[in-house]
């Protein structure tokens, strides 16, 4: 506000008139005549400036001015993020680039305001009030309270908090149910007995390495049993399915909301009432030591930003976000916990365990000195996502409206056959909802090796073989294309194309005549 205050005060002292009984008439033309020029040279400067004073003032506004400020300083912000020459960038799924407005939000802390918010002092305090604020516009942006949310550095440490957490609670409450029923005594039996009736976690082979690694280790380690449920062809889980993995001793429901890959979205809200009412039926399994319920966590990192995410209309326990994955910089994520350090079921615990010890930062729950100019970010980019459903909707539907345009054009130059990930593209939502991301394309090459496709075309189109996490120089099916069952000629073509807020209808179809081009030129030499 400060930077810009001053020639907003110009600008309207020259378009008002002079004032005053003591104004004469001379005086009035000779000022009138200056007002004119220098007007004319300080819009002339706004205009030069990309509408840098504009943007200024609305950014720290209500939400519904947000979407306005990407629309105005998209091609200014564009020519800084993308130099020129550069490739067409079409891997906003792997990463996005931070948006000028979230830097600019973080660059006081650190150059002025680098207080730690855990210190007293008024250096300390003044980057707690701007930290604090931070997670109120994350927590804004997915519809919770300000004390459910706890900033990690990422998804994947957000999603490690959950299972290995919640594994450890579950075990110290089952032996400390054993041993207070028991006596002391008691203590090396229940210790054997808690090993007999391991926590449950049911999962799908669709998500995200940083559920399954965690989980892969936790079942090696003998501290949890895991279930794997398998998609349908279209990469969608079965509610029904997950119903029937469930056990008494099943503590955790672990479902993706948006799969990273072929972007399918999930029931999440049909899989939490049908796991609810499952548990509803066996209340008497509280008697055995574990939890009275099952919690509900769904790794939403790849929604956030792209479609609408509520935790209530979703009716999840436990939410994992990424602060790189919409606009915001890289190494800063949140956790939601519904209910927060209060808990989940009222009782004053805390449904998690801690995983990192140390000070007592994040209520004692996430040790380590708070990075304020990386939750500062993050906050920013939640803020710019707007409230207003009518703008956010036209964005979602002009992404979608550039996927639908690849697509079509790319079966119409490929002279081989295209196969297409995942659910159909829709033109808007289904029934209020996305059956997949607005902004993502995940179609096979048949016959041909995605790597080979985007080598020929680097200079030109930059996406992905798969979600970048499991990039490398061996041709290797993607264990998400696996389950989905999709035929093995197709998955090693396979390329995920995923579009942004900066992503223009010309860079669409300059993609799809050089992926084409590339793709007729291997099909040739194959045949």
């Amino acid at each position: 506000y400060l930077r810009c205050l001053p020639h907003v005060h110009l600008i309207y002292f020259f378009l008002l008139p002079p004032m005053g009984p003591t104004a004469k008439p001379v005086m009035m033309n000779c000022v009138s005549g200056m007002r004119q020029r220098v007007f004319f040279l300080l819009l002339l400067a706004v205009l030069t400036d990309g509408f840098n004073i504009r943007t200024r003032l609305w950014i720290p506004s209500t939400n519904r001015h947000c979407r306005h400020t990407v629309h105005m300083c998209s091609a200014k912000a564009k020519s800084s993020m993308f130099g020129k020459g550069d490739p067409i960038y079409l891997d906003y799924g792997g990463t996005s680039p931070v948006d000028p407005s979230v830097f600019d939000s973080m660059k006081e802390f650190f150059v002025s305001n680098w207080g730690n918010p855990s210190s007293s002092h008024v250096y300390g305090q003044r980057a707690k009030g701007s930290f604090e604020e931070a997670r109120k516009n994350v927590a804004d942006s997915i519809g919770c309270s300000p004390h459910e949310i706890f900033f990690t550095s990422g998804g994947t440490e957000s999603n490690n908090w959950v299972l290995k957490g919640a594994v450890s609670l579950a075990r110290k409450r089952l032996q400390d149910h054993f041993t207070s029923n028991m006596g002391g005594s008691a203590l090396a039996w229940s210790s054997m007995y808690v090993d007999q009736l391991r926590p449950h976690i049911v999962t799908t082979a669709i998500e995200h390495p940083a559920i399954l690694e965690p989980l892969k280790w936790l079942e090696t380690e003998q501290q949890c049993d895991v279930t794997i449920i398998q998609p349908g062809k279209d990469g969608v889980v079965n509610v029904q399915d997950v119903v029937d993995a469930l056990r008494t001793q099943t503590i955790l429901v672990s479902i993706m909301h948006a799969n990273n890959e072929v972007g399918a979205v999930q029931p999440i809200r049909e899989i939490s009432d049908a796991v609810r009412a499952w548990a509803d039926e066996f209340g008497e399994r509280g008697k055995q030591g574990l939890t009275d319920g099952i919690l509900i966590h769904t790794d939403a990192c790849q929604s956030v930003g792209k479609i609408h995410v509520d935790v209530n209309d979703l009716g999840v326990d436990l939410l994992s976000m990424a602060g790189h994955k919409l606009y915001a910089p890289k190494g800063i994520g949140a956790l939601y916990v519904r209910g927060g350090a209060k808990g989940l079921d009222g009782d004053g615990d805390f449904r998690l365990q801690r995983i990192m010890h140390g000070g007592g930062q994040e209520l004692g729950l996430r040790a380590g000195t708070e990075n304020v100019g990386l939750a500062v970010g993050l906050g920013t980019a939640c803020r710019m996502l707007c409230q207003d459903q009518q703008e956010s909707m036209t964005e979602q539907m002009r992404q979608a409206s550039l996927i639908r345009s690849l697509h079509v054009q790319l079966q119409a130059k490929f002279i081989g056959q295209i196969h297409l990930n995942g659910p159909e593209l829709p033109a808007s939502p289904i029934n209020g909802a996305w059956p997949r991301l607005p902004n993502t394309l995940s179609i096979g090459f048949r016959g041909l090796k995605a790597q080979e496709i985007l080598g020929k075309v680097q200079d030109v189109v930059s996406a992905s073989a798969g979600a970048a996490c499991h990039s490398s120089n061996i041709p290797k099916i993607s264990s998400v294309l696996a389950a989905m069952q999709v035929p093995e000629d197709a998955a090693l073509g396979t390329i995920r194309f995923t579009v942004g807020r900066y992503t223009t209808e010309d860079e669409i179809n300059r993609a799809a005549e050089a992926v084409a081009d590339a793709a007729n030129e291997l099909f040739k030499q194959s045949v």
